[in-house]
């Protein structure tokens, strides 16, 4: 993230899409190119992406381990439902953010036992003159 000209640059290494909150509170899918896994192979040419990032947007990154998080009945978590509560929440500081994606997984999930890692990270670019970055890195 380039504060000076609030450029991003990125790449996707085989994790879901993250989710966008624009300034307005709107949610979308912020739609990555599709790259391996890293360490799938060494000799794989990784696609770099580089894009404007509007002051107020905040990212909301996870891995399949929240989607793919069962509970006591075996029922998947479901990238649908992270897209709703995040929709319902979407005026949340990052960190609150992040605690209230890992709380509803781990109510959801309730006693059963977990068989992925659960990773949630989430940043908004505030406009200038605030704080520059705030976030859970």
């Amino acid at each position: 993230m380039n504060l000076n000209t609030n450029r991003l640059r990125f790449c996707n290494a085989g994790h879901p899409y993250p989710l966008l909150i624009a300034p307005d509170g709107t949610v979308s899918f912020f739609k990555t190119a599709d790259n391996l896994p890293l360490g799938v192979t060494s000799d794989y040419e990784y696609e770099e992406q580089e894009c404007y990032f509007a002051p107020g947007s905040q990212l909301l990154f996870y891995t399949d381990g929240v989607s793919e998080a069962q509970n006591e009945q075996s029922k998947f978590y479901k990238i649908d439902r992270l897209f709703n509560l995040v929709v319902s929440h979407s005026q949340l500081a990052p960190r609150q953010m992040v605690d209230k994606v890992v709380g509803d997984v781990k109510r959801f999930v309730g006693k059963a036992e977990q068989s992925d890692d659960l990773t949630v990270m989430s940043f908004r670019l505030n406009p200038r003159g605030k704080k520059k970055i705030e976030g859970l890195l």
